[in-house]
């Protein structure tokens, strides 16, 4: 959208929502596993689902009761087991790259089709599943944009003509195949400048972090490790001239006096929710009209009426109950109108 037709609408209309995912997302969107039974790890339970013990027991490292993220950290600034951390990352790789999203309707569908083309979808995460579910509605126009803050196993690289696509595809230029990108592991000083496609997936977040009128925040800690990310974020956070009137949603299992106390710097008095299930969130209540529906709420004092996602397991019948919603876009684009009426 130009600068002249961003005059045109409200603010809200216009401005992203942007969404963060954590490993806990993941671990919501597949309670179960993959389509495998593959399962997701968090820090807690990494060593043991990526079967990592006997090495680190072989190097004399404690892990028993201790975060993936301390031991990987601690290893990686002692430099004393250089053998093991290349074994750990390979397995990583190895592990995160078996990952095939169900045939069923996941989490991760309904919220990729419940954001528009001016929203941003950017992820902490290795796995491939966001990706997989992204690459299944293909067909569909007006998605949002997906990002991978630390890198992706599914995600590849030409390096030479600056072109990203999956893996196991090829520059659309040169027609080589693409080179994995680099995976950001759990060290707190993290060099996010070292890839230049995650320097740029960073460069990305931080431009609609200072323009977006809602953020949620979902299944990811901000732990200590991640530091660095954080401040980068509050720093973006800070210079958008409409924070003041932003609403942020944190989707998490913890309480909301553990969830403030982590995210009390990004927040504006009373301007947050917590949920425990992204389904309660903004996104669902009003698929693909978060933004709008909230800001013709506290702006203009006009509630929209709740529109939730019902849940499907047909990815056909997800597709037809958003049919008509997408209609109502193009068709109120072509008139050049927006989106206040739109209440299905």
């Amino acid at each position: 959208m130009s600068d002249q037709e961003e005059k045109k609408y409200p603010f809200w209309h216009v401005a992203p929502h942007v969404v963060i995912l954590g490993a806990g997302a993941s671990k919501a969107a597949f309670p179960n596993g993959d389509k495998n039974g593959r399962k997701l790890p968090l820090m807690q339970d990494f060593v043991e689902v990526l079967n990592l013990g006997s090495a680190l027991s072989e190097c004399d490292i404690e892990y028993e009761g201790v975060n993936f993220e301390k031991i990987y950290d601690e290893l990686y600034h002692s430099n004393d087991h250089p053998e093991l951390l290349k074994h750990i990352e390979v397995s990583v790789r190895k592990y995160f790259s078996k990952f095939e999203i169900p045939d069923k309707v996941t989490l991760y569908d309904e919220l990729i089709l419940s954001l528009r083309a001016k929203d941003h979808i950017y992820t902490f995460n290795w796995d491939p599943l966001l990706l997989q579910a992204y690459r299944r509605h293909s067909k569909i126009d007006r998605l949002p944009k997906i990002h991978f803050l630390h890198g992706n196993v599914a995600v590849g690289i030409c390096q030479k003509h600056k072109r990203v696509g999956f893996i196991k595809g090829r520059c659309s230029k040169c027609n080589n195949p693409y080179s994995s990108v680099k995976l950001l592991y759990p060290v707190a000083d993290k060099d996010y400048d070292s890839s230049p496609f995650i320097r740029n997936e960073w460069e990305q977040l931080e431009g609609n972090l200072k323009r977006s009128f809602m953020l949620t925040i979902f299944g990811y800690s901000a732990p200590e490790t991640d530091v660095v990310a954080k401040e980068m974020m509050k720093k973006a956070w800070d210079i958008n001239d409409k924070k003041n009137f932003n609403e942020i949603e944190i989707i998490d299992i913890k309480s909301e006096k553990e969830l403030h106390a982590t995210w009390s710097d990004f927040i504006v008095s009373h301007h947050y929710s917590c949920w425990e299930t992204i389904r309660d969130s903004l996104i669902f209540r009003y698929p693909r009209r978060s933004c709008v529906a909230w800001g013709e709420s506290i702006m203009q004092l006009e509630p929209w009426k709740d529109n939730y996602l019902p849940e499907f397991n047909d990815i056909d019948k997800l597709h037809k109950w958003f049919a008509p919603i997408l209609r109502q876009e193009v068709d109120f684009d072509q008139e050049g109108r927006v989106l206040t009426d739109l209440q299905t």
